[in-house]
């Protein structure tokens, strides 16, 4: 196996808002948040994940791809809707 996506129905979701973290900040500090308003969404990855020597081929890309061009939500979707 060189990669697994896992994908689910949704309804609405939190856009990830990245911290300014570097790495001479303690360890406990969350690298990343979430927005405080919920937006409309149609499918969300809880995970994606590639094998370390299979990174950098665009596998990860055409994973994300087969989620969105599948019958999971009955119609294709663009890169731009959430």
């Amino acid at each position: 196996m060189f990669g697994c996506c896992v994908a689910e129905t949704i309804e609405k979701a939190y856009r990830v808002i990245p911290n300014s973290f570097t790495a001479s900040q303690e360890a406990f500090v969350a690298p990343v948040a979430r927005s405080v308003q919920a937006e409309p969404a149609t499918i969300g990855i809880s995970r994606i994940w590639v094998a370390s020597d299979k990174r950098r081929n665009g596998i990860a890309t055409r994973l994300l791809d087969a989620v969105r061009y599948d019958n999971f939500v009955l119609e294709n979707l663009t890169v731009s809707q959430k």
